[in-house]
């Protein structure tokens, strides 16, 4: 049983494809979990996919807890524009309004967790991207790959030594042998059942001693409960880069061998402030080529972004945008102090 089995309250599904090829179960599933600030990216990020990969049959699965007509309007266009089939996930989140949110991460990110439930019993495999995720290549490899007994593929989060120290921190031994990001998984829905990989995860958020330690909630909870026996992946399936360190960090803006390239941080590159780096030149362009390419790209929306906006903007000698933003930035923050 399904421990979200009543998650999904409604679902519409645009099919621009050929029907005979879908109906001999020749799709591959990849599925997004995403709020309504993060539609945009789910919509590009799939355009970037079916340029990268116009020889694979697609099922595109989007789970989220809101959904305009204009929405539903441009996943519509973008199934017909490239013949592929989409499925939009409309979930109600009364199971996930007890777990921990913040102001930077929403109920979304444990969409996932549904995401992998729901496919039990539907197929072998499901490729789950964060919104925030860039394909630039050929994703046949993990098309192609086998599973067998493990529940999920994934990259290493940052290196060994932190997985150890992930693993010493919540006093879980599995996960010295790897503690994997969570932005990019292929999952075997009917492993992850088997076991209760999803009950598991759940209850890291009723356990006393560990919500006094969790830091990336979603990530941390699946990763003790998949307890390090998971498949590595190459970390071209997940190259992350940080936007707001990216001019401290250069070592890590080559995206050339990258498969997927996911944006991690707080700027994304549907932010007008991040349209100057070369990195993000692989979101513009599956953005002109997708029903999404009219959109303006985001303005600052709160005090968070115009920090962002004012750092970035002045490290790219825009000084005025930088110096307007940062005004605003301290109008709010002086704001924030008074009430």
């Amino acid at each position: 049983m399904n421990y979200f089995e009543n998650a999904v309250r409604d679902y519409t599904c645009f099919s621009g494809a050929n029907t005979d090829e879908y109906k001999q179960g020749n799709e591959f599933n990849i599925a997004y979990g995403a709020d309504k600030n993060f539609l945009f990216g789910t919509g590009v990020s799939i355009a970037s996919v079916l340029l990268n990969n116009p020889d694979i049959n697609f099922h595109f699965h989007v789970f989220t807890d809101f959904l305009n007509d204009n929405d539903a309007q441009l996943f519509s266009q973008i199934s017909q524009q490239y013949r592929t089939c989409i499925t939009l996930h409309t979930l109600n989140l009364d199971m996930l309004k007890k777990l921990p949110t913040n102001q930077v991460w929403s109920h979304a990110i444990y969409f996932r967790l549904i995401i992998a439930d729901y496919f039990y019993k539907k197929c072998d495999k499901v490729l789950y991207l964060d919104s925030d995720v860039v394909c630039t290549g050929s994703i046949q490899t993990l098309k192609s790959l086998t599973l067998s007994s493990m529940p999920v593929a994934a990259v290493m989060d940052i290196d060994e030594s932190y997985s150890v120290e992930m693993a010493n921190l919540f006093n879980i031994e599995g996960i010295k042998k790897g503690y994997f990001n969570s932005g990019v998984m292929l999952i075997n829905p009917d492993e992850w059942n088997y076991r209760q990989l999803t009950e598991k995860s759940m209850s890291v958020f009723t356990d006393e001693k560990l919500q006094s330690v969790i830091k990336y909630y979603d990530q941390d909870a699946i990763n003790i409960a998949v307890n390090g026996d998971w498949l590595k992946l190459n970390n071209i399936f997940n190259h992350r880069i940080n936007l707001n360190d990216i001019y401290k960090n250069k070592k890590n803006n080559d995206i050339s061998n990258a498969v997927f390239v996911h944006f991690i941080g707080l700027t994304k590159p549907w932010h007008n402030w991040s349209k100057y780096y070369h990195e993000v030149s692989c979101f513009l362009i599956a953005k002109e080529k997708s029903p999404w390419k009219d959109i303006d790209l985001m303005t600052p929306q709160n005090i968070t972004h115009h920090k962002y906006a004012s750092k970035h903007f002045r490290y790219n000698k825009k000084y005025l945008s930088s110096f307007y933003h940062y005004i605003l930035y301290t109008a709010l923050k002086i704001k924030g102090k008074k009430r």
